[in-house]
């Protein structure tokens, strides 16, 4: 009986643990007292920890690895952030306010992400100590530059970005191809529905889906999903009409209907903003750029705010906290992002007076740049 139970506790002992650690530290005394948040890739938080002497830990047990973000703030664009694997063992972090000097380590995935992100990160380096750079950077981001001075830099930009972004797609293939069958394959595939503009993305993640096992077909499943909305809704494509709750800001208070983002467009030129209240680059596009634009085009085109995971009470907190006056759609589910294939927000887009999308992906000075081919076509 002895020899058994032996047996038993030697069988247990040699099971593979599921638990893991990651034990972190951040670079900044005056985050000490805050909390981080683990999220998950649906950003919802998983678990937080305080931040005492530059330190943090977490502890827990993962069933399969996923990638993560660890975020010292949830509403902000500022904050300290990394992006690691959640896998069983000894996780290291080390978060910086400078991306570069960021690491992950300890386990096997997060050291294979670690050598992909340190080379991105001697290219990005590589980029920013050119002399040029930032003064391209500054015309570009001067409020006082017209559209075709911003135009000529971000052409110019485009061209000291494009080697760079040419090698990291050769990298990005390279991460797919060493991971295939876990979590940083699929995070590879991804990055490259975005950056490579050489591939065919849905005929890709068919043959993907035909050729690979169960559990890596699974994964794939929703980007399918995904990609055939951002390409019935992609640039030189007519709009997709959604339904919701419109509010339009007539005589001083918003009345409120049930409507359609046709109801507010109706062949006028528009900027549509795929925005939430708790969402801080949402609220930094509205109060920099998309009230200015609303007032600035009155009477020549129209912005259009589409808040969406949020509620109907946060909603209106939100606008009068800033200001808005122009009309919005307020879709309370899942249904307007998932009809344009929008995983995350802002998303802004220029639709032209026949309902054609100019650009969409939207953000700062390329906002004007879209409306203006909008009113000049």
């Amino acid at each position: 009986m002895l020899f058994v139970l032996a047996g038993l506790l030697m069988m247990q002992g040699c099971e593979k643990s599921n638990t893991y650690t990651i034990t972190g530290t951040v670079d900044d005394a005056d985050y000490n007292g805050r909390q981080i948040y683990l999220l998950n890739d649906y950003y919802d938080v998983v678990d937080s920890a305080l931040i005492e002497n530059c330190s943090f830990t977490f502890t827990g047990t993962v069933e399969k690895p996923y990638l993560a973000e660890l975020e010292t703030m949830l509403d902000s664009v500022s904050g300290l952030h990394i992006v690691l694997v959640v896998e069983p063992g000894e996780i290291t972090a080390t978060i910086t306010h400078e991306d570069v000097t960021d690491r992950v380590g300890g386990t096997l995935l997060n050291d294979r992400f670690q050598v992909y992100k340190a080379a991105v990160s001697v290219d990005t380096l590589s980029i920013e100590e050119r002399g040029c750079y930032d003064s391209l950077m500054a015309v570009f981001y001067d409020n006082g530059r017209n559209a075709e001075e911003r135009n000529k830099v971000y052409d110019e930009l485009q061209r000291v970005y494009e080697p760079i972004k040419s090698r990291n797609v050769i990298r990005l293939w390279d991460l797919y191809h060493n991971n295939e069958e876990n979590v940083l394959g699929h995070h590879a595939i991804n990055q490259l529905l975005y950056e490579d503009t050489n591939m065919s993305k849905v005929a890709f993640l068919d043959s993907l889906i035909a050729t690979t096992n169960e559990s890596v077909s699974g994964l794939l499943a929703p980007q399918i999903k995904k990609l055939r909305a951002l390409e019935a809704t992609s640039e030189g494509k007519q709009y997709t009409n959604i339904n919701g709750i419109v509010k339009v800001f007539e005589n001083g208070e918003w009345k409120t209907t049930q409507g359609s983002l046709k109801d507010l467009v109706d062949g006028k030129p528009a900027v549509v903003d795929f925005w939430a209240s708790w969402c801080g680059p949402c609220r930094h596009e509205i109060k920099e750029n998309l009230i200015a634009l609303s007032e600035k085009y009155k009477g020549k085109a129209v912005v259009v705010g589409v808040d969406v995971w949020d509620s109907i009470d946060l909603h209106a907190k939100s606008v009068a906290d800033m200001g808005v006056v122009y009309p919005q759609l307020i879709d309370t589910t899942s249904y307007s992002t998932d009809t344009y294939g929008i995983e995350g927000i802002p998303e802004i887009m220029v639709v032209d007076s026949k309902g054609v999308i100019v650009e969409r992906g939207l953000r700062g000075p390329f906002i004007e740049a879209a409306l203006l081919k909008a009113l000049n076509e």
